[in-house]
């Protein structure tokens, strides 16, 4: 009969025994998941700083392209200006090389008159 006993016990001992192994390595799964978990968390947060960096990065590309695009305006309304002020320097030029013509007719008008003149006088 104690033999029986022991058997019985012995019996319900080897299937709490793999119970309690069994459960061992479920807990041992389970801590291993948790741990996938921290280190995806970790994953997650460098993902999460780096799309922010980049973020910062593409804002700053962003000013620093409209600032060139402000730039470029200003420069391309002084070309405007410079082109201004060279057609308006064209026109005084065309107006002072027309009195100068005007100056150069006279002036031979009047070296044609005095020739005149002193023939007269020296006829005279």
């Amino acid at each position: 009969m104690r033999q029986r006993e022991r058997s019985a016990r012995y019996g319900r001992r080897a299937p709490i025994a793999a119970i309690q192994q069994a459960a061992g390595g479920t807990s041992g799964a389970i801590g291993e998941i948790g741990h996938t978990i921290a280190q995806l968390s970790l994953i997650a947060a460098e993902v999460a700083a780096a799309a922010k960096q980049q973020g910062q990065a593409s804002n700053e590309i962003a000013r620093a392209i409209a600032g060139a695009a402000a730039d470029a305006r200003t420069v391309s309304l002084s070309i405007a200006e410079v082109r201004a002020a060279a057609a308006s320097n064209e026109e005084r030029s065309d107006e002072v090389r027309s009195g100068a013509e005007r100056v150069r007719d006279g002036s031979a008008a009047l070296q044609v008159a005095i020739g005149t003149f002193l023939e007269r006088v020296h006829a005279a």
